[in-house]
């Protein structure tokens, strides 16, 4: 679980779960993967994402990388 006052973003052991989601075959749930690391992926997750982008998935899926992108990348600012 969280540790008190940690917030969602900096989990290692979901990040590391959810991150091969993020190139499933079945585009929601690649999408929804790729949603996951928006709130809780740190700089780790950024190859994950951008190898799915590099494979020109269905727009869901790239809408969801790129948007997951800009929020890790806001947040190590």
């Amino acid at each position: 679980g969280l540790a008190v006052g940690q917030g969602p973003q900096g989990n290692p052991p979901a990040e590391k779960a959810v991150a091969p989601l993020a190139s499933h075959k079945d585009g929601f749930t690649a999408a929804e993967a790729c949603r996951i690391l928006g709130e809780i992926g740190t700089a780790d997750s950024v190859p994950a994402l951008e190898a799915v982008l590099a494979g020109k998935p269905h727009f869901l899926v790239s809408t969801a990388a790129t948007e997951a992108l800009r929020a890790i990348r806001a947040r190590s600012k």
